[in-house]
């Protein structure tokens, strides 16, 4: 019996453990102690003589086994509650956007979410949410976004997050003599910033399209290099290359804001690359879709390339942004120089 006082023991511990704090309102008690151990749908025992204590235990809310092992499940009548919450995370803005990432998370049980995003100006959005547990959203006009995250467990069960949105007032038309920059470092997840002095493509830091190619050099880790266009009736493609130096890994941005360096306006990476022009008069939004700028003739644009640095720890895909800049190994008047050719 002394085993048996061991067993019923087991039995009220872990009930108890489950009514301070298990999602589940059942817990179930496994026993190995009998040789030929028996059960019914609803009680499990052990017969005498079968080489363990004898015992009767009734009003399991569910039992199996035989033999050896019997399994008795119990109810506590208890349960936590359901709930789902929302974090947002850094916004990032410029004169033309403001951009967020929220972050949604359901318990009780645990379950993924869907995300409804909701604001005054519902024209004035655009946003992407995964299938699993963030949204990013961004807006053209400064305005109070809310995203809630509803659970798939239930469908009823929701948590959300109003985040104000606001753009820069960093004033467009010229090219400042700095942009900031927000990154990783590597062994920090929160973002910081550092400032980068802007470096001319050509002279005014204007460039115009149709089979034209613009060489920068001096090209460093510091430095943001800028290309204004005033944008034509027709245009192709913008496409940059390594021209001297070594290799450097390079984020491209195109933005209505000189110095909009935002995961939103990212455009493409690499150490070479082009990206697509979309030019139309009908085009109903402006700004990058898919490895795309769409702009209007007449719009004002700038093109933005940043050197950074390469760390496995912190990359775009998971951060948002890229690392640190890079230093550039090269240190001569023609460090990591680039040309950039428009079509």
């Amino acid at each position: 019996m002394a085993n048996l006082g061991k067993w019923l023991g087991a039995v009220a511990l872990a009930a108890g453990m489950a009514y301070a704090g298990m999602a589940s309102a059942d817990v179930t008690i496994t026993y190995t102690g009998c040789a030929s151990g028996t059960s019914t749908s609803s009680a499990v025992s052990c017969p005498s003589g079968s080489g363990g204590p004898v015992f009767a235990i009734s009003g399991c809310t569910a039992a199996s086994g035989s033999g050896d092992t019997v399994a008795c499940t119990i109810s506590t009548g208890t349960t936590q509650t359901p709930s789902c919450t929302v974090t947002s995370g850094v916004v990032t803005a410029s004169t033309s956007s403001a951009t967020v990432t929220f972050t949604g998370s359901c318990v009780n049980p645990t379950s993924t979410g869907t995300w409804a995003i909701t604001a005054p100006n519902t024209d004035a959005l655009t946003y992407t949410c995964s299938s699993g547990s963030t949204c990013t959203v961004s807006t053209s006009t400064t305005q109070a976004v809310t995203a809630t995250y509803t659970s798939t467990a239930d469908g009823t069960t929701f948590g959300s997050k109003t985040t104000t949105l606001t753009l820069s007032t960093t004033s467009t038309g010229s090219i400042p003599s700095a942009c900031t920059y927000t990154y990783y470092a590597s062994g920090n997840t929160t973002p910081l910033t550092t400032t980068l002095k802007t470096i001319p493509i050509n002279s005014g830091n204007t460039v115009s399209l149709g089979g034209l190619a613009y060489d920068v050099p001096g090209f460093g880790g510091g430095n943001v290099a800028i290309a204004k266009l005033v944008v034509p009736a027709s245009g192709s493609s913008v496409s940059y290359s390594e021209y001297a130096g070594p290799a450097t890994s390079r984020i491209v941005y195109a933005s209505k804001d000189p110095c909009g360096l935002t995961q939103a306006n990212k455009v493409t990476a690499g150490t070479t690359g082009a990206f697509r022009l979309k030019i139309s008069a009908s085009n109903t939004n402006s700004g990058v879709y898919k490895g795309a700028v769409y702009m209007k003739p007449g719009e004002t644009w700038y093109f933005m390339w940043v050197n950074y640095g390469t760390d496995p720890n912190f990359t775009v895909a998971t951060y948002g942004y890229p690392i640190a800049p890079s230093t550039c190994s090269r240190t001569d008047s023609i460090a990591c120089e680039i040309r950039v050719s428009t079509f």
